[in-house]
């Protein structure tokens, strides 16, 4: 699949759309007791070609606020590019942003793993090798991409879980992922589903 400068404009602005407006998950006890990757990702996130050029990768990020872009060249995955590898190629004499492309200044074989993979296993890897993002795949298909801020937002909603436990251990309990944002609802489970229909739209996020 060859990409245009149209085409993967329209992608990528279609993507972000999609990604604004988030996903929400209501998820029973025993499922939370051990996540997945899938509840926490952000999905379709947005990806550029590698002939895109630094300068352009580096507006892109900044448009979307994200920090690592997939980099794709004729319909295949080649790498993931971040903000530290811009930086990091800026810096170096006789580098110019306007003509280095992202193809040129990502990190090849970005890691990847299964949208069903177990949350902690996914964390542990990400942290024995320090990397700033995992991208979630099957079938070759891009699905979503697990970052540390996911990963700071899944330990922010579970710890609240716990706190909610303790505090009234005979109610039930549902923890609702809206995007980057979580809450708990507390009490029966027809809370948690007028709780879910008032989550915020893309245009008040």
């Amino acid at each position: 699949m060859q990409f245009t400068r149209a085409a993967e404009e329209r992608r990528c602005s279609d993507a972000y759309g999609r990604r604004a407006r988030g996903t929400a998950l209501a998820d029973a006890p025993d499922a939370m007791s051990r996540p997945i990757v899938r509840q926490f990702m952000s999905p379709s996130p947005v990806i550029i070609d590698g002939g895109l050029t630094l300068s352009d990768a580096a507006t892109r990020m900044f448009q979307i606020h994200a920090r690592h872009l997939p980099v794709y060249t004729s319909g295949h995955l080649i790498g993931i590019l971040s903000d530290r590898d811009i930086a990091q190629m800026a810096g170096w004499r006789g580098i110019d942003p306007d003509k280095c492309t992202a193809e040129q200044a990502c990190s090849p074989n970005p890691y990847v793993c299964d949208p069903e993979a177990p949350l902690e296993e996914v964390v542990q890897t990400m942290v024995d090798h320090k990397y700033g993002a995992a991208l979630v795949m099957r079938d070759g298909a891009l699905l979503g991409i697990l970052t540390v801020v996911d990963v700071l937002q899944a330990l922010v909603g579970l710890l609240r879980r716990d706190e909610t436990q303790r505090s009234d251990p005979q109610h039930e309990w549902t923890v609702i992922a809206v995007g980057r944002s979580s809450a708990i609802v507390v009490g029966e489970r027809g809370a948690a589903d007028s709780a879910e229909d008032a989550r915020p739209s893309a245009a008040g996020t």
